[in-house]
């Protein structure tokens, strides 16, 4: 199975389990597979993979639906030919002047089964040339559609094309005349051909989707290997001439390999070179795959590279100082001007390439301007290495130059698979004779590499792929793949690093069987899903919140240093427990939030700036904080966000009491707080018992400035943890009295420090069980008065579940009351 997401996959074999952890916004998947790097895309041609494989009897259509079958996906594939339709080779038997216009020619031209007449504004035109014509329907290359026309009077049945139209350069013919009709000298084109075999242009190219764990896929060889195990036919692979017998050194200069990143490192020197343009054949294979090619000696490493997907590098040897080579880690802030003309700055974790005295290469990534091979360069060293997959990533990502060599790099490369490019590198050197190689070979080998392993137990591939097969049909297919079985141990090859396991091994004789063949049976066993009680005590509390008329809203999860001066708190204090990020978009993204006060204040500022009367919002999200060095915690807050619509203190202060009275959460305790970002008295912070379930209040009104909020705004934020574990779904129940209750008012006078909560609190707890119910129904203060006291008023109402209560009875228990409250200090208002 596959789970593709923003390009990245995930896959996973039966062996696997998939979590989906699902939020209102955000579905994540996670699995105990690995998790894959970003997927390349690759061209190859027919006509490069014809070398390997026979495919006379293979369609374009049959191949590229094998390939998707087998995991390797097609994308796309068009045939040049397609858009080349209808343009033959034409031998211009006639020319005449138009007689009716001076720049004008009428000419006859002769495509074999017939003759026609195409008049044309060229001068380079003459008689018996061979010319590519366009006839009538014909499309050329760059999109320009023919059809028959008159010019003066005379008609023309199509159009002589230049090397442009017919999608060839003059580095493909030099002796073409770039601008003008392009008259053919090839001896064997012949009248009435078409441009496509007059020009070996019938070639289609197929674009494919590699995942990272086949980075074999990323070379023409490893692409034919797929093709010969889908359709079971040989692999016509020619091994080149071994030039890398001698492994002692070369005299004329020395490598050093001063990292261990780099697993293994060849050179070798081609004297008396000759820099110039690539044969036709090997450009054409180039631009194929999309690589535009420079000049023969460039044109052969990149032609190794697509071929065999071992990157590899020329330098001049010229360039070379001190004749030394020294693989080694940059130093900080060293820089190098590289072949994209872009200057990249490294640090101690990159790994270069340098001659005694400066770097000469991004090692794996990029080459450098003053070693790279030029016109007038006699000798080159060619290198051929194998470097650590995950220091080329990261240097490749953060200098941004991810090219042809870091792809294949970064998913990592063999280092048994060196040799056999050096040999092909030369061996073409050799075959254009275009310099000659000298010996002997350095090979620094720096990694002890043994052949990967794996138990060949077919009952555990069967139970992994979910059908049977007999041990001899796995056999058969894993030879296709150029496995070998040993001892009942599966031997891998080399250029298929991944495999690594027995679900590896299972995931390639299924995908070569055929995932189409494979029937579809029900699971045998059962998946229990886990109830996740957080989860639904979060979407009770959405219920409980809407219910009051609150809208719910979401949030980043980054702040930023102005966000938190904006909001009062102290920056000091704050910075202290956040939690930063390594790799921030930007500076107002560089920490995670340890409060929800400013998101939630940004939200309603939101609101007002666009003329919301009223705005009462809510969120549930985390807050992050570092208690200890690289030990975050991550709480969860649920916060609370009022202004308009009648929204005040109280209101704030009613909706969290009912919200806690729907949990069935008892005994909560405010008490007065004087923090910002709190107005300095409206602010309140509730527990229950010795538990802080969070804090409320008005927002001081020099905070709501900053936010630009011209109005009473009221926030709370709570602890959700806490809050869970205080919850409780048991309702009890208890039969009501048929006993008649006793209501009276109750006047206090206290000091004003002395809360209404504590005072109510002395009541529940003096009077007991025949308490029904004290509610508060005036607090007053005498503002000219300078004796800082206040008087509370209670409604309190008794009633008993057993008898009915007498008046001595209420009198003893009003006594014990008062005396109880005198000892807090609040004493009866006596008139």
């Amino acid at each position: 199975t596959s789970i593709f997401c923003a390009n990245f996959e995930l896959r996973l074999t039966s062996a696997c389990f998939l979590v989906f952890i699902t939020d209102r916004h955000m579905q994540t998947a996670f699995s105990c597979g690995r998790l894959l790097h970003k997927k390349a895309k690759v061209k190859i041609s027919t006509s490069w993979l014809a070398q390997y494989v026979d495919l006379s009897n293979i369609s374009n259509a049959a191949l590229a639906h094998k390939l998707t079958m087998t995991g390797t996906n097609v994308e796309t594939y068009s045939s040049k030919s397609d858009s080349l339709k209808n343009i033959v080779i034409g031998r211009i038997v006639s020319i005449e002047k138009h007689k009716n216009a001076d720049n004008l020619s009428v000419c006859q031209v002769d495509i074999k089964t017939k003759t026609v007449q195409i008049i044309t504004s060229a001068k380079n035109i003459k008689l018996n040339a061979l010319i590519p014509v366009c006839l009538e329907g014909a499309t050329t290359a760059n999109g320009l559609k023919i059809k028959k026309s008159k010019f003066r009077g005379e008609v023309s049945n199509g159009m002589m094309c230049s090397l442009e139209e017919i999608g060839l350069s003059k580095t493909d013919y030099p002796y073409a005349d770039e601008n003008g009709i392009f008259l053919i000298d090839e001896p064997n084109c012949k009248e009435g051909q078409t441009v496509c075999e007059a020009f070996d242009l019938d070639d289609t190219i197929f674009e494919l989707e590699i995942t990272s764990n086949r980075p074999d896929c990323l070379s023409a060889t490893g692409i034919a290997r797929e093709v010969c195990a889908s359709f079971n036919v040989p692999f016509n692979l020619k091994q080149p001439k071994n030039f890398c017998e001698a492994k002692n050194g070369n005299d004329c200069f020395r490598v050093e390999v001063n990292s261990k990143n780099c697993l293994r490192y060849m050179a070798k020197v081609v004297e008396n070179v000759k820099v110039e343009p690539s044969p036709r054949w090997l450009k054409k294979l180039l631009e194929a795959c999309g690589i535009k090619p420079i000049n023969n000696i460039v044109d052969i490493t990149n032609y190794v590279l697509l071929e065999f997907g071992v990157p590899m590098h020329a330098f001049d040897l010229n360039a070379l100082e001190g004749n030394k080579i020294v693989v080694r880690q940059a130093q900080n802030d060293e820089t190098l001007e590289t072949l994209m003309h872009t200057t990249a700055t490294l640090t101690e974790n990159d790994l270069v390439v340098c001659d005694s005295k400066k770097p000469l290469a991004v090692a794996g990534v990029i080459g450098g301007v003053d070693s790279s091979v030029k016109n007038n360069t006699s000798a080159v060293l060619f290198e051929v290495a194998c470097f650590d997959k995950n220091c080329i990533r990261k240097t490749a990502q953060k200098i941004s130059a991810r090219t042809e060599s870091s792809i294949r790099f970064e998913k990592g490369i063999n280092p048994d698979c060196c040799e056999q490019s050096m040999n092909r590198a030369c061996e073409l050197v050799e075959m254009l004779q275009i310099g000659k190689v000298a010996q002997p070979t350095t090979d620094i080998i720096n990694h002890e590499n043994l052949p990967v392993t794996v138990k060949f137990d077919e009952n555990k591939i069967n139970e992994l792929i979910g059908f049977d097969l007999s041990k001899n049909e796995m056999i058969e297919i894993l030879k296709l793949l150029d496995f070998k079985i040993e001892n009942n141990k599966i031997i891998v090859p080399p250029h298929r690093i991944y495999i690594e396991n027995c679900a590896d091994v299972a995931e390639e004789i299924a995908r070569i069987y055929g995932y189409d063949k494979i029937e579809p049976v029900a699971l045998k066993f059962k998946i229990e899903p886990k109830q996740n009680n957080f989860w639904l005590f979060e979407n009770k509390l959405r219920q409980i919140l809407t219910s009051f008329g609150c809208d719910e809203t979401f949030s980043y999860s980054f702040s930023n240093v102005a966000e938190i001066e904006k909001t009062g708190l102290d920056v000091e204090t704050e910075l202290k427990k956040a939690v930063e990020i390594a790799n921030p978009f930007g500076e107002e993204t560089r920490f995670l939030k340890t409060t929800t006060i400013p998101s939630m204040m940004e939200s309603l500022a939101f609101n007002f700036k666009n003329k919301q009367k009223a705005a009462w919002l809510f969120e549930i999200g985390r807050t992050y904080e570092m208690i200890e060095k690289n030990k975050p915690i991550e709480p969860k807050k649920l916060t609370i966000g009022l202004y308009g619509n009648s929204a005040d203190f109280f209101t704030m202060k009613g909706m969290i009491e009912s919200m806690f009275d729907c949990l069935k959460i008892k005994k909560l305790e405010f008490k007065p707080i004087k923090q910002m970002p709190f107005h300095d008295f409206a602010g309140c912070e509730i527990s229950n018992n010795s538990a802080t379930l969070g804090q409320f209040g008005e927002i001081h009104p020099n905070i709501c400035d900053n936010f630009k909020l011209s109005c009473k705004v009221f926030v709370a934020v709570l602890n959700l943890e806490p809050i869970f574990e205080l919850k409780s779904e048991i309702v009890t129940l208890k039969p009501i009295s048929k006993f008649p209750p006793s209501s009276f008012d109750l006047t206090l006078v206290c000091n004003e420090n002395l809360t209404c909560g504590e005072i109510e609190r002395e009541i529940k707890k003096s009077v007991g069980d025949v308490l029904k119910s004290c509610r508060i129904f005036s607090v007053y203060k005498d503002n000219n008065s300078n004796d800082n006291l206040k008087s509370v008023s209670f409604n309190i109402v008794l009633q008993s579940q057993t008898h009915t209560l007498e008046k001595t009875e209420i009198d003893e228990i009003v006594k014990k009351l008062i005396s109880k409250l005198e000892l807090i200090g609040a004493k009866l208002k006596t008139l």
